[in-house]
Order: C-alpha cells, then sequence, then structure tokens
C-alpha cells in the first residue's frame, strides 16, 4: 500500500572555519545536499523538499535549517509508517551528510518528526505570498 507523510527535519549547521556561515547560503546548501542525495539514493522512501527556512534551534551554535519533507513509500497497511519513514529518513540524511557541503558546511540532524498539520501551514504560506 502507498503511505505518505510529511516529516519536519532540524539540521544543524556549522562552518569548518572559524566565520558563521551566511543563513542564505546555509539554507540553500543543505536543501542542495538532500535533492543530489536523493539522485543517488538507496531508499525506498521519495522525498520532496517543500520547505527551507532558518529556524531556532535547542542551542545557539552554529545555524539551524529546518526541511518540511513529503514523503511516499510503500508498506503493508496495518504498520506503522511513521516510524518506517522516520528511520529511513534518518539513514538517508545521515549517508547524504557525511561528507561537508560544497563550500565546506558540516551538517547533521538534531531530529525529525511528523508534521500533521503541513498540509495548512503550506497552503497559509501560499496565502500569504498572493
Amino acid at each position: 500500500m502507498r503511505k505518505a507523510i510529511y516529516l519536519n527535519v532540524l539540521t544543524h549547521v556549522e562552518s569548518n572555519s572559524k566565520a558563521k556561515p551566511s543563513e542564505e547560503t546555509a539554507v540553500r546548501e543543505v536543501k542542495q545536499t538532500v535533492e543530489a542525495a536523493q539522485k543517488k539514493a538507496k531508499t525506498d522512501l521519495s522525498i520532496e523538499i517543500k520547505r527551507a527556512r532558518v529556524e531556532k534551534g535547542p542551542d545557539d551554535k552554529g545555524i539551524h535549517v529546518g526541511l518540511l519533507t513529503y514523503c511516499e513509500g510503500d508498506q503493508d497497511a496495518q504498520q506503522n509508517f511513521t516510524k518506517l519513514a522516520t528511520e529511513e529518513m534518518q539513514k538517508f540524511l545521515t549517508d547524504a551528510f557525511l561528507a561537508p557541503t560544497p563550500s565546506g558546511l558540516k551538517v547533521s540532524v538534531h531530529s525529525i518528526e511528523e508534521n500533521t498539520n503541513a498540509v495548512d501551514e503550506l497552503a497559509d504560506e501560499a496565502d500569504a505570498k498572493t
């Protein structure tokens, strides 16, 4: 059975140098790294980034980039897709962020959780732009 879920991913971005990267660079490179990894990943999930932005994190070190992702995958009807999708996303992102981004940013994952309000959030953001 085909299932879908929205997941919030909070990443932590730091520079390999002493200088803090710009927020714009951090968001762009996290998004590009995930998109590039999708092309060569061996995951059963299809992943689409719906939103990438700087967010407040649990600490003040580095920059925190939040991704809202839409994921689809196949699973038996009675099984918990949230658990499967979260575990697959964690594995996928761990592999994607093993090496620094093109400009040398180090990225790690703080948290991954289901977003049950994503459809409403995306609609509100679209309305605000018009």
